[in-house]
């Protein structure tokens, strides 16, 4: 009797196919290591986050969030003073789990030289799609279209309607085009940080499925290595003024150096100079940073690349070159406005949808 074999098969997984194979050698067979990944983008605002552990459950963080404050009175002798009390509001965040996964059939890794060098040339392509997929959840992350997610900052404030406290701290660039982005200042603290699972350390986690069983579509068994990747994050923001988003920058006009110097243009030139400017007031704690806050400004390569050639023509002194030390302690250099860090995340868009009251 035939023995049987467990029916093992997940649809979302990314198989290596002979072409694939064939794509990642030169023309003596070996596996070319220094390959050129044209997707690649950069997505700093990873470097800049700030972490902390879920405090309710294994994967909840529960906040308190200030929302009034008591009063004080003038007293007199032989007089009281009536009683008052401040209120709280309470803030509930989810983490959410991106994954990933590959599977390479396991003869054609095993004729290879090196079949651990062959893996992990699928390996980056998973850890590049982790960071590309996760900073655009950051941003653009919507638990109406994926619960099992959390809301990212664009969803969070997307309004200008004056009724909605959070429309405070939304500024209108006043773009009118079809292609328009955001800039965001972020003051990564106690008031706007990610969180992890308990137990779970922050950045991605992989695990190393082995050789598993699979079917063809004749139900015959082969093998495959087969290769997790995961990622738990929630976002929780118990202070609203910890965030501001600048919107409805017209990329166009932006790139083309529209609208420098006249006040009537306010989704390009020298005036987004300005705006960014009123946003290090409205943002909560710019002026009081510590060893625990990280604070910067996130933009996409366009409007990055806008904002320079407006400084080189506006011959602005706000925008420069500074150096320094990253998160690791590794030399680095970065722009900067007003000292504050100028970060670049394409997953940012330059189509987002305009913001309206």
């Amino acid at each position: 009797m035939a023995a049987e074999f467990p029916k093992y098969r997940v649809r979302s997984l990314q198989d290596i196919q002979l072409q694939d194979l064939k794509n990642m050698q030169d023309d003596k067979g070996n596996i070319i290591t220094n390959i050129i990944d044209v997707l690649k983008e950069e997505n700093e605002i990873l470097q800049d986050i700030r972490f902390q552990t879920a405090n309710k459950g294994t994967d909840r963080y529960w906040a308190t969030s200030v929302i009034s404050y008591p009063k004080s009175w003038w007293s007199r002798y032989n007089r009281g003073v009536p009683t008052s009390k401040g209120s709280y509001a309470s803030i509930e965040e989810t983490c959410g789990r991106l994954e990933t996964a590959s599977a390479i059939d396991a003869r054609m890794a095993d004729e290879q030289d090196n079949a651990r060098a062959f893996r992990y040339m699928q390996d980056k392509l998973h850890l590049a799609a982790l960071n590309r997929d996760m900073a655009e959840y950051l941003f653009y992350g919507d638990k109406s279209v994926a619960p099992e997610g959390f809301d990212g900052f664009a969803s969070r404030y997307n309004t200008l309607n004056v009724n909605e406290t959070v429309s405070k701290n939304v500024i209108d660039c006043g773009g009118k085009g079809k292609n328009l982005s955001s800039i965001y200042l972020i003051n990564w603290s106690d008031g706007c940080f990610a969180f992890t699972p308990k137990g779970v350390p922050a950045g991605i986690q992989y695990r190393d499925g082995g050789r598993t069983t699979f079917f063809d579509e004749n139900n015959y068994p082969f093998e495959k290595y087969v290769s997790y990747y995961s990622w738990s994050l929630g976002l929780c923001i118990p202070d609203w003024r910890s965030v501001v988003r600048l919107c409805n920058i017209d990329v166009d006009q932006l790139m083309n150096g529209e609208g420098i110097g006249n006040p009537d243009m306010m989704g390009a030139g020298q005036n987004l100079l300005l705006l960014m400017q009123r946003a290090i007031g409205l943002v909560s704690g710019a002026r009081s940073l510590n060893n625990n806050s990280r604070i910067a400004f996130y933009m996409n390569n366009d409007v990055l690349s806008g904002l320079n050639g407006l400084s080189l023509r506006a011959n602005s002194r706000n925008i420069r070159i500074q150096d320094g030390m990253d998160q690791y302690g590794t030399p680095a250099n970065w722009g900067s406005f007003n000292g504050i860090p100028l970060r670049r995340v394409d997953r940012i868009k330059s189509v987002e949808e305009k913001v309206k009251a």
